[in-house]
């Protein structure tokens, strides 16, 4: 029980408002295609309000492209559970994206926050990505 609680304590999203520095990392691809890039590093950064927050950067993408992207993210109060919204560059063609987030509490001041993408008809089975974010 107490391993639940802690957990549960773990996950839960504190009162914030401030910036944000992203270091963009890993990607996990679904149809494990060996040719993919799942290193994919960057930087963004936003601004943070307790349930939402807009944020811009760029990172490596897993065609070997820059990708450049504006995001804006709202967080379900007290579930860790969230999604992007936003537009992402570096692919054919300038992408629209709505994606499912999670966000897990790390340190004080550090979080780990993955990603769903979805399949993309003809292009991606799917991945999951993972990255770190600061808050000051």
């Amino acid at each position: 029980m107490n391993k639940f609680c802690m957990l549960l304590i773990l996950i839960m999203p504190t009162a914030y408002a401030g910036p944000l520095l992203e270091l963009h990392g890993l990607s996990k691809h679904l149809n494990n295609s060996s040719s993919l890039n799942e290193v994919n590093l960057g930087l963004g950064i936003g601004w943070e309000s307790e349930d939402y927050s807009i944020s811009m950067g760029q990172f490596k993408n897993s065609f070997y492209r820059t990708s450049k992207y504006l995001s804006t993210s709202y967080q379900v109060k007290n579930s860790g559970f969230g999604l992007d919204l936003g537009f992402v560059t570096g692919y054919t063609k300038t992408r629209w994206l709505v994606l499912p987030t999670f966000e897990v509490l790390l340190g004080r001041k550090i979080w780990l926050k993955s990603r769903l993408v979805p399949p993309i008809k003809n292009k991606s089975s799917g991945v999951i990505q993972a990255s770190l974010l600061v808050k000051f």
